[in-house]
């Protein structure tokens, strides 16, 4: 290069040149090489200057300044940390980063704005919310080519940025090429080249505004690719540029839907869909807990649904939900104990078929002790509605003083979230969009469009309200762009709220949403001394059906013995206790009235029964509990 270097020079400046070498004016001479020089290394995306000193934007708190408007109109609000000494420095705390690659150690070196929750009003001693727990030393796991780390950086001016790695390969291992973008422009260096990371890769921003820092592998096989310490940005378009910051996953977004043409409904039917490529947990909300499924980064919905029923530990054993019938005979009846405790579903997966879209509908029976929910989805396979779920939750009326209880009308929430701790889960910087569309009845069975969703507040947060161009309401999280609006009442427009009503709405198929696996008759006993005969009449027994009859010397609802869920094993509504002592089989019944007798009960003893039957369609037990004393 040299060489070239003086060829180039002899030419532009023959004057310059004698063919002794002797003449040749030697300080403009060097001057053109270094230039040359470093030219040569900007071509090839390396660059030789010396990162300056410093501990960067490390030492400066994030603030916030508005750029631009969304698609509703809202204000784009960013939150940054200015470069100091013209460099920014990345750190394992303050990017983001795809599933699996996990943030690990503790690093001496602390962000003034991360916002560690040292205390109940850190948030209001900070002014903004924790965007991380803590500062991690280094981003490990890496180990997938589709694995990204991502920093998003607000370059106010045009110029130079110069990208240095801090990358240490595990055991050796330094044979995989390392791509690293900058917006659209992409350099490759290779993981053991630890000279080309010293000297740094150079990438040219042509336009302000966000920018996102990519780095990721090419990778041949499922080896650990090393760890990444962190990155040193600088160059001419670092010098007034902000790390743009965003909590490290973020808040969830709710939202609620309601209907103007209609004052209460004992049920609907909502339509659910992902926008986004990336996962999310997005049930809907209901008076008892949630009901629905999550989303992958495929836009498929999970292949299982979640039914959750929640219960109070100081409450009596009657006052606990508990579950009445499940839509497949491979359904558990199980529980939860995480995040509260109750009744759950597990063992069926009705979505296997993962469809894009999940409609669901529930219904609610409000009686004088409890509240019956059934909850029914669309069978993506055969477009008919399939029960997935029914239980009971003790009524707010129950045993209340007052006279009058307004009873809450059945409108459905739902919100959008993402699980998961800070070392693992770090996906803040990525927009999840889910979009919904329902109905509710009236008493007449006339379905009226959910036309209004009351909108949440925002405070400089990355969560948003509204309505798609084609009618759905949109709950959307994540990202970098933050907004403060104030609470709104998103109204649909009147052409989609009086649009025709889907198939799954139709009279014929609204008669599915009142079909259960078994429909019990008359149940009634005689009594002995010492047994019992009870009568047990079925009006629909379903299919290759059989029961169980489940006693004891009190009422257990439907907590038959059953193995503990991990959740459960801390927290759970499920005591042995309160679970039915005694259970006996009955291994074939048909739709007619079956007697079965009990014997080597107490005298004068009061017992409490119920039943269950298991059929191809599913598992049901009687609504109620029924009792009877020996003689």
């Amino acid at each position: 290069m040299k060489r070239l270097s003086f060829q180039i020079f002899q030419k532009m400046f023959p004057n310059r040149w004698k063919s002794d070498g002797l003449s040749v004016n030697m300080p403009v001479c060097i001057l053109f090489i270094l230039v040359v020089t470093v030219f040569s290394d900007s071509v090839r995306g390396r660059s030789s200057v010396a990162v300056p000193s410093g501990e960067g934007q490390l030492t400066e708190e994030a603030a916030w300044f508005t750029s631009g408007k969304d698609e509703f109109g809202n204000t784009i609000e960013y939150f940054g940390q200015t470069a100091q000494n013209g460099k920014l420095i990345l750190t394992a705390s303050n990017g983001f980063f795809s599933k699996g690659i996990a943030a690990k150690g503790i690093s001496k070196c602390r962000d003034a704005a991360n916002g560690w929750p040292e205390s109940t009003d850190s948030k209001k001693k900070m002014g903004h919310p924790t965007l991380i727990d803590k500062d991690y030393e280094y981003l490990g796991n890496w180990s997938q080519p589709e694995q990204t780390m991502r920093w998003h950086i607000w370059f106010p001016e045009r110029g130079l940025v110069k990208v240095v790695l801090n990358l240490e390969p595990v055991d050796g291992n330094g044979k995989e090429a390392i791509i690293v973008s900058l917006g659209d422009q992409t350099k490759r260096t290779m993981n053991g080249d630890a000279k080309g990371h010293k000297e740094g890769l150079l990438f040219n921003v042509t336009s302000p505004g966000k920018h996102t820092l990519t780095v990721k592998a090419e990778l041949g096989g499922e080896s650990e690719v090393g760890r990444l310490y962190g990155i040193d940005v600088t160059g001419s378009a670092v010098e007034n540029a902000k790390l743009l910051r965003a909590r490290w996953r973020p808040g969830a977004v709710h939202g609620g839907y309601r209907s103007s043409t209609l004052e209460t409904t004992s049920m609907w039917v909502m339509v659910s869909r992902n926008e986004s490529r990336c996962s999310s947990y997005s049930p809907i909300t209901t008076p008892f807990g949630y009901y629905g499924c999550s989303f992958g980064a495929d836009l498929r919905s999970s292949p299982g649904m979640n039914f959750s029923m929640w219960s109070k530990k100081d409450q009596s054993l009657e006052q606990y939900a508990h579950l009445l019938a499940v839509g497949s005979p491979d359904a558990e009846f199980s529980g939860f104990g995480h995040e509260g405790t109750g009744v759950k579903p597990r063992g069926w997966e009705p979505l296997h078929a993962r469809p894009k879209e999940v409609t669901l509908a529930l219904r609610v029976d409000r009686g004088p002790q409890y509240d019956t929910y059934y909850g029914y989805f669309v069978d993506p396979e055969t477009a008919n509605w399939k029960l997935y779920c029914a239980g009971r939750k003790w009524s707010d009326k129950a045993g209340s003083k007052k006279q009058k209880v307004k009873a809450k009308s059945l409108w459905p929430g739902s919100f959008v979230e993402v699980p998961g701790s800070s070392s693992r889960q770090r996906t803040g910087d990525v927009v999840r969009t889910v979009v919904r569309k329902g109905w509710a009845i009236d008493t007449i069975g006339k379905w009226h469009r959910l036309d209004i969703m009351p909108g949440g507040k925002a405070d400089q947060a990355n969560k948003a309200w509204g309505v798609t161009s084609d009618g759905w309401f949109l709950l959307k999280m994540g990202g970098m762009e933050h907004f403060t609006t104030g609470k709104s009442e998103i109204r649909l427009p009147e052409k989609f709220a009086s649009e025709k009503l889907p198939d799954f709405l139709s009279p014929i198929k609204m008669k599915q949403l009142y079909k259960l696996p078994a429909t019990f008759g008359k149940v009634t006993c005689q009594t002995g001394k010492n047994s019992a005969q009870l009568n047990i009449e079925l009006i629909d027994a379903g299919t290759n059906a059989s029961a169980i009859i489940y006693y004891g010397e009190k009422d257990c609802l439907t907590y038959a013995p059953r193995k503990r869920h991990g959740t459960e094993r801390k927290s759970s509504v499920l005591e042995e206790a309160n679970t039915w002592p005694e259970f006996k089989n009955l291994n074939s019944v048909k739709a007619r009235t079956t007697s079965i007798t009990l014997t080597g009960l107490k005298p004068a003893t009061k017992y409490y029964y119920r039943v269950l039957v298991n059929n191809d369609q599913g598992r049901m037990w009687t609504l109620e509990t029924y009792s009877f004393t020996t003689r």
